[in-house]
């Protein structure tokens, strides 16, 4: 970029320049761009955010559905072994064991999730 400046305001912006800690007027340019940016993507990202605010639902509100949406997942994910056990003629007992380490690997992650959650 190129700027046209008379020499008096040029030597102020070295002067101001220097007082903040900036060896050369290239330097102070970089980062001022740099500011610009990350305050441009904050603003951004607040704009987002704040069309994510839905009037009258809480925090507790999000829970609930997070909870019931892994609810359902838990269940088409066991609806999909029973479809998988039917199709692939396994045996009750097979049937029964291959339940058993789903729920059991299911619950496992369930935990873990919500100590994550709470951390």
């Amino acid at each position: 970029m190129i700027f046209r400046v008379d020499q008096k305001t040029l030597k102020e912006l070295d002067r101001l320049i220097s007082a903040h800690g900036f060896k050369t007027r290239n330097e102070w340019f970089r980062a001022k761009v740099r500011e610009f940016i990350e305050e441009s993507k904050k603003k951004a990202m607040l704009g987002k955010l704040s069309t994510l605010d839905v009037e009258g639902i809480e925090e507790e509100d999000i829970i609930a559905m997070v909870h019931d949406w892994r609810r359902k997942k838990k269940l088409e994910n066991l609806q999909r072994f029973d479809e998988i056990a039917a199709a692939s003629k396994l045996g009750k007992e097979d049937v029964a064991e291959l339940d058993h380490l789903v729920k059991k690997s299911l619950a496992a992650r369930t935990r873990k999730n919500s100590k994550r959650s709470i951390a």
